[in-house]
């Protein structure tokens, strides 16, 4: 898989446990 990372104003709980599941990390602005 590919490394993602996210960064946006606001994650929902669901949107960040997937991404971070998918193997990506989430910031928050």
């Amino acid at each position: 898989g590919v490394a993602v990372q996210v960064t946006a104003d606001k994650f929902s709980a669901s949107a960040k446990t997937k991404i971070e599941a998918a193997g990506g990390s989430v910031s928050e602005r």
